[in-house]
């Protein structure tokens, strides 16, 4: 069952990039989401749908949706492997980042704080503290 909701939200956001449709992405990235990391075929396809993830948390954002922009980003994070913050240095900068500020803007102060001591522990300059 999850391999289908990764299959069918992969469709669908090859359809909504056609179509520039920004509410059918969201649709399909949440659709993928329902699959979840395990039913990725590999690093591959999992760092496709985090980059996914983290398109959609920005549109969510712009939406001022912060509630959903936090949902993605986090989702982004569950789908990067260990290791990611050597291997996708920036995707994993923009996910934490993105899910700190939402986290802070619908007062989730704990996932915050985890967040926040991740980002001290792995950024690799002051400027991305």
């Amino acid at each position: 069952r999850c391999l289908h909701h990764i299959k069918y939200g992969l469709a669908l956001c090859a359809a909504a990039k056609r179509k520039q449709d920004d509410g059918l992405f969201l649709i399909a990235v949440g659709q993928i989401n329902m699959g979840g990391p395990k039913a990725v075929a590999d690093k591959k396809e999992g760092l496709k749908v985090a980059k996914y993830n983290l398109a959609a948390g920005k549109k969510a954002t712009a939406m001022s949706d912060l509630i959903s922009a936090y949902w993605f980003f986090d989702y982004g994070i569950s789908y990067l492997k260990r290791g990611h913050w050597e291997s996708e240095y920036e995707l994993s900068l923009e996910l934490y980042n993105g899910a700190a500020e939402c986290a802070l803007s619908i007062g989730e102060m704990e996932t915050l704080s985890i967040l926040s001591e991740q980002i001290m522990r792995s950024a690799k300059c002051v400027e991305d503290k």
